[in-house]
């Protein structure tokens, strides 16, 4: 008797200790459950103070280049910068070569208390307004050209012109008379997606997107529609609905300025001459074309599409960023002496 109530007691104390341990594990399980919750949110919430300061000092980055953009900028009888005890000189400098040449500048970068921003500011018209380009395309060849010419640039095959441009000014024309090659609102293409042309100018790029046959690929770069071919670049980049059609020749780039059909390059070598100024380095006080006229067989079929130091609309792009976690601002800034308005304003993480 004695040995079998040994074994019971033996089987109780064994029974015991497995639920003990049973109980140990379930426990240990929650409170690494719990530890692995909290960890989370933990690095949750320092992902959103990040983002947030990050959010701020994308804001600080705006509001130095809206200093920037109205800092009072003299030079001497030198022609060197006043500078003031209280100046920063690469400030003063960036003004200067904004206010005075109309030239932009890209990734400044500003550290600010444990993060930093990165502003980039830029003229508006060293991309094409496509709002002026499709306008006069109607009746004027040199705009046809250059709309062709874009298109090219990108990649896009020929044989998809005369559609894409047709179907662009139909929908922004006033009338609802089809071009050979357009469609209006009648089309099925507009009829299957429920909505109809605007019968007015596009309010940005993306819009193009609605445009029958302007698909993704066209407009920002993708795929070619003919297998076997190049992808196409995308046309966004060197477009914009802002300023009045004439591009910066102080600060488009090379194929914005060649798809002036007129221009050659010969013309487009004194253009990169006399950027550079007198002394014939980059980023001194004399850099900077004043006068069209200056520009060697500057034609008037060329002079007319270009401007020079034209700074009334603005592209800012400002990222603040903290341990990694970036956030931006990019807007587009109507600027009339002191005066600053935003005409277009975006913020997003970029991250």
């Amino acid at each position: 008797m004695q040995r079998i109530r040994t074994r019971v007691q033996s089987s109780r104390e064994g029974s015991v200790l497995i639920v003990a341990l049973w109980t140990l594990m379930i426990l240990a399980l929650l409170i690494s459950s719990m530890a692995y919750d909290m960890r989370i949110e933990a690095e949750i919430a320092s992902y959103m103070r990040k983002k947030t300061k990050a959010q701020y000092l994308a804001q600080a980055g705006v509001e130095w280049a809206k200093v920037l953009m109205t800092k009072p900028v003299n030079t001497g009888e030198t022609g060197e910068l006043n500078i003031g005890p209280d100046d920063d000189e690469a400030m003063m400098q960036l003004a200067h070569r904004f206010q005075n040449l109309g030239m932009g500048f890209s990734n400044q970068r500003k550290e600010l208390g444990e993060g930093a921003f990165e502003v980039s500011l830029l003229p508006e018209p060293r991309r094409w307004n496509i709002n002026v380009l499709a306008t006069q395309a109607a009746t004027d060849e040199g705009a046809r050209c250059i709309l062709e010419e874009l298109l090219d640039q990108a990649e896009i095959p020929p044989e998809l012109y005369d559609e894409l441009i047709d179907a662009l000014l139909d929908w922004i024309d006033e009338d609802d008379l089809h071009r050979t090659n357009g469609a209006e609102s009648d089309d099925p293409f507009y009829k299957d997606r429920g909505y109809k042309v605007k019968n007015g100018p596009l309010e940005t790029v993306d819009e193009l997107r609605m445009i029958k046959g302007w698909t993704d690929a066209i407009v920002y770069g993708g795929p070619s529609p003919n297998s076997g071919e190049p992808p196409l670049r995308g046309l966004a980049q060197k477009l914009t609905v802002w300023g009045d059609g004439k591009i910066d020749v102080n600060d488009a780039g090379d194929a914005e300025l060649l798809a002036i059909c007129d221009m050659d390059e010969l013309v487009l070598e004194d253009i990169h001459r006399l950027r550079l100024g007198l002394d014939g380095q980059e980023g001194t006080l004399d850099d900077g074309i004043r006068d069209l006229n200056q520009i060697a067989g500057m034609t008037p079929q060329i002079a007319r599409w270009l401007t020079v130091r034209d700074t009334k609309f603005v592209r800012l792009v400002s990222m603040g960023e903290v341990q990694g976690v970036r956030s931006g601002i990019w807007a587009v800034l109507q600027v009339s002496g002191q005066n600053i308005v935003p005409v277009f304003w975006r913020e997003e993480p970029m991250d």
